[in-house]
């Protein structure tokens, strides 16, 4: 671990931009074992593809993560619902009509005018924040009519989402507690195959792990049945903490598949900067004709792309702009 601290405490010094394997291939006093425990770090925490990510993005978003104490997980204990519900009761419902399973498929749109065609009919207003995922947006899946700027489309091709499958396994007692090495354990960097991330609820007591694939783990993934994939989260649970498979089966309560890849509303997890890519986000972010106003957590532009408060960062910064604009 000390070879994997240098190498990220070393990017500071790095002058030019540069892939993050270009980057790693530069420290010839680092053992291969470094290099590759730093590449599996950069896949697993941010999914990003170590010859793609920027460096200088990584640095910058290491520097965001210490100023808001990043190295401590926190949790909405009831679960993200209760977050949303939160923002809801924020609404003043006289005044908006709230759509909800209105999938939109185009939005029509000239200066100081939007129209959203949904599958269920048209909605039309003066003016349009846009909150799709980086994915959506770079597939074309709502079609603008007439087409973004250029610049926007330019913008997206410097930014990239990374694949993420997540098991959730629930259990009737905490039986890793048992152990010694694992009785206070928050998070479980491991050299699985399969799922070489998992973390437990602490410090909320839940009988509860989770098993994290990104990057390359999570694409060769791709194509399992949900069940196949918890088979998988347990099996390699099995070797991590030498409990067999059947004590595991009947220890198990029931298991939750996330494929972010596979949900046609998000098509990956979340985003991150590549290789050139400085300032995309503003870019993106950028008004268009006080007309289409742009949030998401690709939009943020100072290291917390990829996190839930920089997603409702850049909501609160687009509403401002849109209630400022003429």
């Amino acid at each position: 671990m000390h070879e994997v601290n240098q190498i990220f405490e070393r990017m500071s010094a790095v002058s030019a931009d540069m892939s993050f394997q270009q980057y790693v291939e530069k420290q010839r006093d680092i053992s291969s074992d470094g290099i590759e425990q730093a590449r599996k770090f950069v896949e697993g925490f941010h999914a990003a593809n170590p010859e793609r990510v920027s460096v200088e993005w990584l640095r910058q978003t290491a520097n965001a993560e210490d100023e808001i104490d990043g190295a401590h997980s926190f949790r909405v204990a009831e679960g993200y619902e209760r977050l949303i519900a939160a923002l809801k009761r924020q609404i003043d419902m006289s005044r908006c009509d709230l759509c909800i399973n209105t999938e939109v498929k185009e939005i029509h749109w000239s200066p100081h005018s939007a129209t959203a065609v949904t599958v269920s009919g048209e909605i039309v207003a003066p003016k349009a924040i846009i909150t799709l995922p980086l994915t959506l947006l770079k597939a074309g899946a709502v079609r603008f009519a007439p087409e973004l700027p250029q610049e926007k489309r330019d913008a997206m091709q410097h930014l990239e989402t990374g694949p993420v499958i997540r098991v959730s396994l629930c259990f009737r007692e905490r039986f890793w507690e048992n152990s010694d090495e694992t009785r206070e354990s928050s998070f479980l960097f491991t050299d699985d195959p399969s799922f070489p991330t998992w973390w437990t609820s602490n410090p909320l007591q839940f009988p509860m792990l989770t098993a994290w694939a990104a990057g390359r783990y999570a694409l060769a993934l791709q194509g399992a049945s949900h069940e196949q994939m918890i088979e998988t989260a347990l099996q390699s649970l099995s070797s991590i903490m030498t409990v067999t498979s059947r004590d595991l089966v009947a220890r198990l309560e029931r298991g939750f598949v996330h494929d972010w890849q596979a949900d046609p509303f998000s098509r990956g997890a979340y985003s991150y900067v590549a290789v050139g890519g400085a300032g995309a986000e503003r870019v993106l972010a950028e008004p268009v004709l006080d007309t289409l106003f742009f949030a998401g957590e690709a939009t943020h532009p100072d290291g917390h792309n990829g996190t839930v408060h920089g997603a409702i960062a850049t909501g609160i910064r687009a509403a401002k702009e849109c209630l400022q604009s003429p």
